[in-house]
């Protein structure tokens, strides 16, 4: 008889968990009891089911071992003959007898097509002991829990990356690669990835963000999102929550990748490095962002109120605040108000006179990084100063290191004065010009 139909009539007497066989249930019972007969051959690995050793043995110390799948077009390997053995049910489709009513999703066991209804349901039924998230499935709570601990033992045999789950460390080692076997299939889109995660990402945020359902809505403004991991995330910055928190330094966030990445600060040096300038950093993901913002020229990311075009997707969102009246973050000296957090940070410094990126070469400090980057490396000291810069003037011949600089320039051809000064009412081109005419008010008082 398939297990699949079996009743169900062995019963729990702590939890009411029904079970069809009875050696089930004993196992069971030993969870509850924190008993732990059986211990695998090779660590001190104990479990209160015997066919869990087995697994464990098979996926931790025997993993050089393969299990191909017999079926002639199937490429599927696995390093525990359990998996294969689930898997080469998938391809009978007779075996797939509970069906969804909702989609035409079927499974070979209940447990299977339980855990798919929570898909429509919505239903998160396992909750983390030590914050807000909860999951559909309880191995997700389980890799969850790394983001607490910070364990990582799975290492790149290739590099110093190591992490918390097995499915991570094969993705990175794809990175290793230089295959990119993934290309986009819209028209005139010439994108490649090396993972299929990669491009499954590229064509929600090119080509298919329009098409996502954002149900999950902020009971502070207008925001929007897919999913309710990303809600959580966005009201944290109404109510400042940053949970969490870095136990080498006073950092902390609001997201746990945000706190994962910072802390390669304090343990990694910055190895990854651009081919095309001299910058390092810790992750792919900022190498990423750098050689967009950069060392490219385009402008994928397209706001829908105005004509301004991002290369990131930061970039782009960073933009949307803009259109927003919302300005949540309020200066303690002068009560102004700013979009952005960041925005705030940077003129409290105008307050304060702090100026804390230096410059390794000369005197100069500067309010913001970015300021002693273009210092660094077209200003002063850098190989790229004899360079001529992206942003060049149409009526004459100046050239810039910003967009930014450029069209501040221009204004002093065109004889715009849009920055008026509220004491003397004295107007400049540029509101840098505007600031330095304050302070001779000030030098006055």
């Amino acid at each position: 008889m398939p297990l699949a139909t079996l009743k169900k009539i062995h019963a729990c007497e702590i939890c009411n968990k029904l079970f069809s066989q009875r050696v089930h249930l004993e196992g069971h019972l030993r969870g509850h009891l924190n008993e732990k007969p059986f211990k695998c051959n090779y660590c001190n690995y104990r479990s209160n089911i015997k066919s869990t050793v087995h697994i464990h043995e098979e996926a931790v110390h025997l993993r050089n071992k393969t299990y191909t799948c017999p079926e002639a077009d199937c490429k599927f390997q696995t390093t525990t003959s359990t998996a294969l053995a689930t898997h080469v049910r998938t391809h009978d489709s007779s075996n797939r007898i509970f069906s969804c009513d909702v989609c035409p999703f079927t499974a070979f066991q209940k447990i299977n097509l339980e855990t798919h209804m929570r898909t429509h349901t919505g239903a998160k039924p396992f909750s983390c002991k030590l914050c807000d998230y909860k999951a559909r499935r309880m191995d997700h709570v389980k890799s969850h829990m790394v983001t607490h601990t910070g364990e990582k033992p799975y290492k790149c045999n290739q590099c110093d990356y190591s992490c918390s789950h097995k499915s991570s460390l094969k993705v990175h080692a794809k990175t290793h690669k230089d295959e990119y076997l993934y290309s986009c299939d819209y028209e005139n889109c010439t994108y490649k990835a090396k993972l299929l995660r990669g491009l499954k990402l590229h064509k929600i945020r090119i080509h298919e963000r329009h098409n996502l359902v954002k149900k999950y809505e902020c009971t502070f403004c207008d925001h929007s999102c897919e999913s309710s991991g990303s809600l959580r995330n966005h009201i944290r910055t109404h109510t400042g929550e940053k949970p969490y928190k870095c136990d080498l330094c006073s950092y902390s966030s609001n997201q746990s990748s945000n706190l994962r990445s910072h802390k390669r600060i304090h343990f990694e040096e910055k190895k990854i490095a651009c081919d095309l300038c001299d910058y390092k950093c810790h992750s792919m993901s900022a190498l990423k962002s750098h050689r967009n913002g950069v060392h490219s020229d385009s402008r994928l990311f397209q706001c829908k109120i105005c004509d301004y075009a991002g290369k990131t997707a930061e970039v782009l969102k960073s933009h949307l605040k803009t259109h927003s009246e919302e300005k949540l973050h309020v200066c303690n000296f002068c009560e102004k108000r700013f979009t952005h957090s960041v925005t705030l940070k940077n003129h409290l410094r105008t307050h304060t006179t702090e100026r804390p990126y230096k410059c390794p070469n000369c005197p100069y400090s500067a309010v913001q990084k970015g300021n002693l980057d273009r210092h660094v490396n077209f200003r002063c000291h850098g190989a790229l100063k004899k360079m001529k810069k992206p942003f060049a003037c149409e009526i004459c011949t100046s050239d810039f290191a910003t967009k930014i600089e450029r069209d501040s320039h221009i204004k002093t051809h065109n004889g715009v004065t849009p920055f008026d000064c509220d004491e003397c009412g004295a107007s400049f081109s540029t509101k840098i010009a505007l600031g330095y005419h304050i302070r001779t008010h000030q030098r006055e008082d």
